[in-house]
């Protein structure tokens, strides 16, 4: 089991580490974060070697010490990756950085796992070796909007010929997928003028924290739940889903989600450790055990059950699991 590896999900503002406890499953970590601003009107439209060079610098987190991380990125299009560049400035870049044929295998397998709907939403893949990190896969807003996507994977932790570490694999790509589902444009909003002040160096943190108290007043004013870089909006997947399973958790929730003390006070509420450490983790983290409750990673419980019957409840979430499990007997085949 690859315990040391993480998921993580760069969704908007506050840049802040969840920590967490131990699991079965690779630890997922949410690191909050702004979004890389990309003019997405001409994001298919670089025509040039250098255009797309600079482009994908700007998704590849190098380091210090270029040696640490190596970066394929692509800009897929109609369903395909396209050609990709090297990310980060290596001179040796590592055989599985260079192995296109691997990165279309990878390819292959998340486009059976994440319905059509939302395939097209991802506009930047990155496929790393990083060796500064144990993290698995994440997924990050590029447009400031929950629009467009960008999604990573750690080649490092690729191995398609071991079965425990390839459905790992499976379960991390539809963890990841649920976080675009539950938290795109038409599920939630990012507050335009936090999302400008979080970019704004010049900003203070005095000032930046009297803007965002404006987001969360302005959130609150749609009937909006504010988690401190999101706001879900009445009727959507997650919104329902924290009224229903987090609402009672009193309300300073996501600090002390963040903190563990939600999970350490309710572990029977949660499939693992990490799904109590923020409502978006809970969701995709049940997402991924409705989709794959046989992993030893989860533990279904009757909460884990009723969180089950919420997933049932919704039509769209109902068809969303038929085509994925659809997609998991394919890529198992």
């Amino acid at each position: 089991m690859l315990n040391t590896l993480r998921r993580i999900t760069i969704l908007g503002l506050l840049l802040a580490t969840v920590s967490c406890g131990s699991s079965d499953l690779p630890t997922v970590t949410q690191v909050p974060s702004a979004a890389f601003s990309v003019d997405r009107q001409h994001n298919h439209e670089l025509s040039s070697a250098k255009d797309l060079e600079s482009f994908a610098a700007t998704g590849a987190e190098c380091g210090i010490d270029e040696r640490d991380v190596a970066t394929m990125v692509y800009l897929p299009k109609d369903g395909e990756l396209g050609n990709g560049v090297i990310g980060c400035s290596v001179m040796r870049a590592p055989a599985r950085v260079r192995d296109r044929q691997l990165h279309r295998q990878l390819w292959t397998i998340s486009q059976a796992l994440i319905p059509d709907q939302d395939e097209g939403r991802i506009e930047r893949v990155i496929l790393a070796q990083d060796r500064r990190s144990d993290t698995l896969a994440f997924v990050a807003s590029l447009d400031n909007r929950g629009h467009a996507w960008e999604y990573g994977l750690n080649l490092d932790a690729v191995n398609l010929k071991n079965k425990d570490v390839f459905e790992e694999l499976l379960s991390t790509i539809i963890h990841e997928y649920a976080h675009i589902l539950s938290l795109n444009d038409t599920q939630v909003i990012y507050d335009p003028v936090q999302q400008l002040a979080y970019e704004d160096h010049t900003i203070s943190d005095v000032v930046y924290e009297t803007i965002t108290i404006k987001a969360e007043r302005n959130c609150l004013g749609q009937s909006g739940i504010y988690d401190g870089d999101a706001c879900y909006m009445p009727g959507s997947h997650i919104f329902e889903f924290f009224m229903m399973f987090w609402d009672g958790y009193g309300d300073n929730v996501f600090a002390e989600a963040v903190a563990g003390e939600v999970f350490d006070q309710n572990p029977d509420d949660f499939v693992n450790d990490y799904a109590g450490s923020a409502p978006t983790e809970d969701f995709a983290e049940t997402f991924a055990a409705w989709l794959m409750p046989e992993l030893e990673a989860f533990e279904i419980k009757a909460s884990t059950e009723e969180k089950f019957q919420f997933f049932n409840g919704r039509s769209e979430l109902r068809n969303l699991r038929h085509q994925i499990l659809s997609g998991l007997q394919a890529v198992r085949n």
